[in-house]
């Protein structure tokens, strides 16, 4: 103990857990996890309302499923678009219900197994993890629904029992480490304060869990990394009423290997704090999200990206479902796949009041993206390499009955693919020839480039916009639209060949 005599020699001394009960811990939970869950919905109500929000998931549905839109009659006058239909879930009953559950699943007061002057333990039951639902029907055609606890996964989480360790080191805010088995490992802290919530984990301690686990199960099969380290943190910090701030950081340095059939995975994150943030502010009806990743490096045995489509079946003598296996076979392509990425930044805020979408200083970090084959490369991407490697972009919405988007950039966007497949030309029969080595560009440049997104096609509104390949260039000046070739005039030997300059219609 620290007097006031001595009180110099105790300033660097760890602090210690105050005295708390489980009710106090109970309290602050609740409190605390409805401060930011509950908050943070209502935070983006204001979401509900953004015809841009609207236009955009239009537009990508679209994209991803093909469909095209009706046709608009240039003789009937134009029609505003309508208002966005009123979302009919309720995020703010949802968030509520989601504490409710995590209170009721997690920190039952049943589920108490010590207290102690300054922590509360919770030991989780099989039945949290290991209930199985049967589905029935009556003899009235209800169905009905059984939950029975699946006595299988009952038995091997017996092995790795899961606990949380409550502790507070100040009124309010609640420390837990997940303790995992009877050696109680402790691979992930939570932070449940008033003003954050936070999870921080250590991969060498989740490591050493998986092992004790699996050992204790007799798993022995079971090949854990060779090398798995690095702290991630995950963090909600509440800046005021409607306004919270979410980030992600690389606290230190990750590096992950293993093998997989005797070929070496390995990952790298550089070190990053934060390497993700987000803000969501209510009150001004903004979104902001800030990017700033380090380098990020990853290698795969090229033998691991195939899979087989050849299968065969054998069918049992009992006339049951026939028994299929994929056909074994050698790699196609030797040796190991790389990728490099310098970096991912950039800052995006999407404008509630205004109702657009900000683009800040995007780039893919100050080097060149790559993609490799035992260090020959397949695919490098450059972006605004003569621009110091960083473009702006604002989305509106062009608000017509197009619903459509806007997207103007600055000072350019100049993005270079270079493909040379012919690295593997010799492994793989099925190439197509343009992939061997083309240099594909996309250039928005000029006054003021701008260019309007729709359903049917891309109006350049200002500037110039140029696809550009070795074999084929496709020219858009303002005023005209990038629009899909007829089918008739579509020449499948190269993908700008489907693309054409044409009238806006």
């Amino acid at each position: 103990m620290c007097s006031a005599l001595t009180v110099g020699a105790c300033d660097d001394a760890e602090p210690q857990p105050i005295a708390v009960t489980q009710q106090e811990i109970t309290i602050d939970l609740e409190s605390n996890l409805n401060t930011h869950i509950v908050g943070m919905a209502d935070a983006l109500v204001f979401m509900d309302n953004s015809v841009l929000a609207n236009d955009f998931s239009v537009l990508m549905a679209s994209a991803m499923t093909g469909a095209s839109p009706d046709p608009v009659d240039p003789t009937l006058p134009p029609v505003d678009p309508p208002a966005p239909e009123p979302m009919n879930f309720d995020q703010r009953q949802a968030a509520t219900d989601l504490v409710r559950a995590i209170m009721d699943s997690v920190f039952s007061p049943d589920f108490v197994e010590e207290k102690t002057s300054t922590s509360v333990t919770f030991k989780l039951p099989a039945d949290a993890f290991c209930m199985s639902d049967t589905i029935t029907t009556s003899p009235t055609g209800e169905e009905l629904i059984e939950s029975s606890l699946d006595a299988d996964c009952a038995a091997s989480y017996a092995d790795m029992v899961i606990r949380l360790r409550v502790t507070s080191m100040a009124a309010g805010n609640l420390d837990i480490e997940l303790l995992v088995g009877e050696a109680r490992h402790a691979p992930l802290r939570l932070e449940i304060y008033r003003g954050k919530l936070a999870l921080e984990l250590d991969l060498a301690a989740l490591k050493a869990t998986i092992n004790t686990v699996m050992t204790a199960q007799g798993q022995t099969d079971i090949e854990l990394p060779e090398v798995m380290q690095g702290r991630l943190r995950a963090e909600l910090v509440k800046n005021g009423d409607k306004d919270f701030t979410a980030s992600f950081s690389v606290l230190s340095a990750v590096s992950v290997r293993f093998q997989v059939d005797g070929e070496l995975i390995a990952l790298d994150l550089a070190p990053k704090s934060p390497a993700f943030s987000a803000r969501f502010d209510g009150v001004n009806k903004q979104i902001s999200l800030e990017l700033d990743a380090g380098a990020i490096d990853l290698s795969i045995p090229a033998s691991l990206m195939e899979s087989s489509s050849e299968m065969t079946c054998t069918i049992p003598i009992d006339g049951t479902e026939p028994i299929c296996e994929p056909v074994s076979s050698s790699p196609s392509i030797v040796g190991t796949y790389a990728l490099h990425i310098g970096g991912v930044s950039g800052r995006t805020v999407f404008d509630g009041t205004a109702d657009q979408l900000i683009f800040e200083n995007l780039g893919l970090g100050d080097s060149t993206s790559t993609f490799s084959i035992n260090d020959l490369p397949l695919v490098t991407v450059d972006l605004n390499p003569n621009a110091q490697r960083r473009l702006g972009a604002v989305l509106t919405s062009l608000g017509d009955s197009t619903g459509g988007v806007k997207l103007e950039v600055s000072p350019l966007v100049d993005l270079a693919v270079a493909l040379t497949m012919k690295n593997i030309a010799d492994q793989v029969t099925d190439m197509e020839p343009w992939m061997l080595d083309e240099l594909f560009g996309v250039l928005l440049d000029g006054t003021a480039p701008a260019v309007a997104i729709r359903e049917g096609g891309v109006e350049v509104l200002s500037g110039n916009l140029k696809l550009s390949s070795k074999q084929t260039t496709v020219e858009v000046a303002a005023g005209m639209c990038l629009l899909q070739a007829p089918p008739s005039d579509i020449v499948a030997s190269h993908p700008f060949e489907e693309l054409l300059s044409g009238a806006c219609e």
